[in-house]
């Protein structure tokens, strides 16, 4: 009895014939066949990481005069006071606008991911640096401290 389920189902075997519809596409078979993933060089879907550099506002940029006497603008390591830090652009913006109503120094708005950093000043030496810091906390930033940083050198 198991001889003959074997020779059914050999039998069937030899019977069946699969019918494969032709490809209304021809040029997608071409397609596949031709595609070799190590020959791609940039794949468009993946986002790339950019590195922003800071972003420097002067109060004279905030309060909309115009830039058009501008002068050339070298930049060094030197001292900047630090009078908020936070992650909320918005915050920042609203602080910096603030600060540059009271502080007669220019308010720059610095972004070191993931902080957005309100900074006065462009100090060549900590002296200064510290001069200007408890003139801020005179103010009423009573959170200022100072910070070695790259700042703006004038060319006149």
């Amino acid at each position: 009895m198991f001889a003959i389920l074997l020779n059914g189902c050999a039998a069937a075997s030899k019977d069946v014939h699969v019918m494969v519809n032709p490809d209304p596409n021809p040029k997608a078979e071409q397609q596949e066949q031709k595609f070799d993933p190590s020959i791609v060089t940039r794949d468009p879907w993946i986002v790339q990481y950019r590195v922003q550099s800071a972003q420097t506002l002067t109060s004279t940029d905030m309060k909309g005069e115009s830039g058009s006497e501008k002068n050339a603008e070298e930049s060094a390591i030197g001292y900047r006071v630090q009078l908020f830090s936070t992650t909320d652009y918005h915050a920042a913006l609203e602080f910096r606008d603030n600060a540059g109503l009271s502080i007669t120094d220019n308010v720059y708005l610095d972004y070191e991911q993931p902080y957005y950093k309100v900074r006065v000043g462009n100090y060549a030496d900590q002296e200064s640096a510290e001069e200007a810091k408890m003139a801020a906390r005179d103010l009423g930033f009573r959170d200022a401290w100072v910070i070695r940083t790259r700042i703006l050198l004038k060319n006149h």
